[in-house]
């Protein structure tokens, strides 16, 4: 289980929902093939105590988290890599959720918790220039409209 302790968010706390199905999206070991995008892999997680951390702060970190722990191997293989991270403790029945929301919803949002929803963040490598990739970012605070941010970045 990897969990982030951000050190500019004290008590904030990053850990998967389910780490065997995290694994499992990459592998494609014992999912239906059929049912899940060829060019896409979706990631799920559940962050704690990120309520009173300001946007730029909670993006920043989320990116730290992502960098740090996916590889531009991992990216190169899943072309276009969505991670989602969901408020611990609003969730519900999320592990029941998991393999029909990334294999029937196109987005791979998990259905019904958007109220949990805190950060979505796509990376996908650009076609026809494997060197670079998008980096997409919504942020997702209660009562507010979300926010998004986009780069392009050089794969290193």
């Amino acid at each position: 289980m990897m969990i982030l302790l951000a050190c500019s968010n004290p008590g904030m706390e990053i850990k998967p929902i389910d780490d065997a199905f995290n694994r499992q999206m990459f592998t494609r070991r014992g999912l239906d093939k059929r049912l899940f995008p060829s060019d896409g892999v979706f990631q799920y997680y559940e962050i704690s105590k990120s309520s009173q951390i300001k946007a730029d702060a909670l993006r920043t970190t989320l990116l730290a988290y992502i960098h740090k722990h996916y590889s531009r191997n991992a990216l190169k293989q899943a072309k276009n890599l969505t991670i989602f991270f969901y408020e611990s403790g609003k969730l519900k029945e999320y592990k029941d959720l998991l393999y029909p929301s990334a294999s029937q919803n196109a987005d791979g949002n998990l259905t019904g918790q958007n109220k949990a929803l805190r950060a979505r963040m796509r990376l996908g490598v650009i076609k026809n220039d494997s060197a670079h990739y998008a980096q997409t970012t919504w942020l997702f605070s209660k009562g507010k409209e979300a926010v998004m941010t986009s780069d392009t970045l050089k794969i290193q």
